[in-house]
């Protein structure tokens, strides 16, 4: 499932079938509310098997290759599971 954090609360966004369409609709929802390309974009993941698809799908799709990847601390992980992953992006330009 995908689900958004919006203003302290959790809202459901999606359900797609399979992950390549979760995917998809993840990068959809970026460009949506942060223009595209963002300014800048950041993944979090739970040790996701298949990151480096995830990147270059994402990237593909945003126009820009991440700022910054990070692991999702294990609390997180543990909730969300291993193959989670965990959008953020920004509108405009910014410097890094």
């Amino acid at each position: 499932p995908l689900v958004l954090a919006v203003r302290g609360r959790v809202v459901a966004l999606a359900q797609p079938k399979h992950r390549s369409g979760a995917i998809g609709e993840l990068a959809k929802h970026v460009r949506r509310s942060s223009g595209s390309p963002p300014g800048a974009w950041a993944l979090g993941h739970g040790d996701a098997t298949d990151l480096d698809t995830v990147l270059d799908e994402l990237t593909h799709a945003l126009g820009t290759p991440p700022t910054f990847v990070a692991g999702l601390d294990p609390t997180v992980g543990t909730h969300l599971g291993p193959d989670a992953v965990v959008a953020g992006a920004i509108s405009g330009s910014i410097e890094v």
